[in-house]
């Protein structure tokens, strides 16, 4: 697309190019994701099947919070598109976050980063995901390379601490655990942090 764009603006469909690539940088960016929210409506009554169109309309619903109308959205996109790894991304993100589907999360998380393989946000979510299948190993060597690019997000350091307590490397779990603690937990893993922190001790 980029090439037809860049060689000629006499190209037959020249504006279905130029669309593409505008709605698909949408796509890797929330702010203009929404300002593009207009657009994607008119696309998408002209064109239902419009790809970048799709993917833009499921980001805007997660950003609304509406995540279930999102994930399917995300999971039509890979019934009629198997191999499509942006959707794949999405959905593994959108389950690690609001969903207990981790099975399906791992195996999407797992098949995506071969496409993504510098993406430090589902670099994260595979560390959590990892966890949660009690892999702890792996989601230490997932997790400790992901926190430095994320210094305040709470979640992460507590999986981290997490996976250090099941591994009995309990200065490592105490250190991350106090720290995730100092940072913005759900009241759920704060309990667990604090329960955890007062066997240690």
């Amino acid at each position: 697309m980029q090439a037809a764009v860049a060689a000629s603006d006499s190209l037959p469909n020249i504006e279905d190019a130029r669309q593409f690539l505008a709605l698909r940088s949408a796509i890797k960016d929330p702010a203009r994701a929404r300002a593009a929210a207009a657009q994607v409506d008119s696309v998408l009554q002209k064109q239902p099947h419009f790809l970048p169109a799709i993917m833009v309309s499921a980001l805007l619903l997660e950003q609304q919070g509406n995540y279930k109308d999102a994930e399917k959205t995300y999971t039509q996109v890979l019934n009629d598109y198997p191999h499509f790894t942006p959707a794949m991304r999405q959905l593994a993100i959108l389950y690690t976050q609001h969903s207990e589907n981790n099975t399906l999360a791992y195996e999407l998380a797992e098949k995506a980063r071969s496409a993504f393989p510098d993406d430090l946000e589902l670099e994260r979510a595979l560390g959590i995901l990892a966890y949660r299948r009690a892999d702890y190993t792996r989601s230490v060597d997932l997790l400790r390379d992901t926190a430095p690019k994320f210094p305040s997000d709470g979640e992460l350091i507590y999986y981290l601490g997490m996976d250090f307590y099941k591994l009995k490397r309990n200065s490592q779990a105490r250190q991350n655990l106090e720290r995730a603690l100092a940072l913005n937990l759900p009241t759920q893993q704060a309990d667990e942090a604090r329960r955890v922190l007062a066997e240690l001790k």
